[in-house]
């Protein structure tokens, strides 16, 4: 017969079996949750770190790209008034087709008389707003007007579509909007511009008493950002000069085929 300290060893329950046929399962569990937060939070490293590298590759790009683009037509003159180092002789007969008399007379070493336009177009290069606060003449370097060869238009010229002045004479290298009919009133800066906002302008930039070469800034804020772009003849100077002292006087007239010529104005 068994003692009863054997029977109570033998019939009653194995506590280290059940205790470790219990936690099998609950280490599954606890390796399933472990598996899944570990996923978890790769994943949100993941997207964290790909917006960071994101942001990061926006900023650079954004600090590399102007926030501005202006395009510009080059010399523009209207009337033909160009002056010109060539006597009459040495340039009399030429025939120039109307829109190319500003290189003509840029390629002779001349430039446009009283009074040259540069047409620009502006416009931003991202998708926000960036505001234009101004045009203006910088770079300016003015001098006596030579005595060289003036020819003069005997034509009209174009309407421009927006207007800005500036009066070399004066001393003001700050561009002053200008009424225009086609708007009705005067406009005024800033005005904004975007990657799908431009903004036309014909600036005039005038001397009637010296010889100057200059540049164009254009001047902008984007966010609280202030900037500056400059606009030049294809890396050199705009000029514009003076015919006042000229030491003669020619006129463009009509041929056939559509070319203009300078004749001599005889006194």
């Amino acid at each position: 017969m068994a003692s009863p300290e054997e029977t109570a060893a033998g019939d009653g329950p194995a506590p280290h079996a059940s205790t470790t046929a219990g936690s099998a399962p609950q280490r599954r569990r606890l390796v399933a949750r472990t598996v899944t937060i570990t996923a978890v939070v790769t994943f949100v490293a993941t997207q964290l770190a790909g917006w960071a590298i994101s942001r990061v590759a926006d900023s650079v790009a954004g600090a590399a790209t102007p926030a501005l683009s202006v395009e510009s037509s080059g010399p523009i003159v209207s009337p033909w008034d160009v002056t010109i180092p060539q006597s009459p002789d040495e340039v009399a007969g030429a025939l120039v087709r109307p829109e190319t008399i500003a290189r003509w007379a840029l390629n002779q070493g001349g430039g446009p008389s009283n009074r040259v336009r540069i047409e620009l177009v502006v416009s931003g290069t991202r998708d926000r707003a960036v505001l234009l606060e101004g045009i203006s003449a910088t770079d300016v370097d003015c001098a006596t007007p030579p005595a060289w060869t003036a020819i003069a238009a005997t034509v009209g010229g174009e309407v421009p579509v927006r207007e800005v002045e500036i009066d070399l004479d004066a001393g003001r290298t700050q561009g002053t909007p200008k009424a225009d009919p086609s708007f009705g009133e005067e406009f005024r800066f800033p005005l904004q511009v975007s990657s799908t906002s431009l903004e036309f302008f014909t600036v005039t930039i005038r001397s009637t008493s010296a010889d100057c070469r200059f540049r164009l800034r254009v001047d902008f804020r984007d966010g609280g950002t202030r900037g500056s772009q400059l606009v030049d003849d294809g890396g050199r100077p705009f000029r514009v000069i003076s015919p006042r002292s000229a030491a003669a006087h020619m006129e463009w007239h009509a041929t056939e085929g559509g070319l203009w010529t300078p004749t001599k104005v005889v006194a």
